[in-house]
């Protein structure tokens, strides 16, 4: 189950450049949806990865945020799901531009 404790969330240096105002919001809203959803489900969020995923055959990037939990093969699904449900809900606390970032730039995954 998680703590209150927020998890360690790791920033590859290829992302670092990137981590000011709107992903700093982005960032701070997935974190804490990750521990919360996590807390209803009795989960833990071991650590958070954020970390570049490029397409070579497409040429396109995205942001990832990676989500590592502790969790048997039936949970990941569901609680990607309800945390990706709760950013996105979530967005309206968010700065335009940061909403804006969300929408094109970044993903979400869960590692488990």
């Amino acid at each position: 189950m998680q703590t209150r404790e927020k998890p360690p969330v790791v920033v590859h240096p290829d992302v670092a450049h990137l981590m000011n105002g709107p992903m700093i919001e982005i960032r701070d809203v997935i974190v804490d949806q990750a521990c919360r959803v996590a807390q209803d489900m009795k989960i833990l969020v071991d650590q958070i990865v954020i970390r570049e995923f490029y397409d070579y055959e497409e040429e396109w990037s995205r942001i990832i945020f990676e989500i590592c939990i502790s969790a048997d093969d039936e949970t990941p699904f569901t609680y990607w799901e309800a945390v990706t449900d709760a950013v996105w809900d979530d967005q309206v606390q968010i700065s335009k531009v940061a909403r804006a970032t969300l929408d094109d730039d970044v993903s979400v995954f869960v590692h488990w």
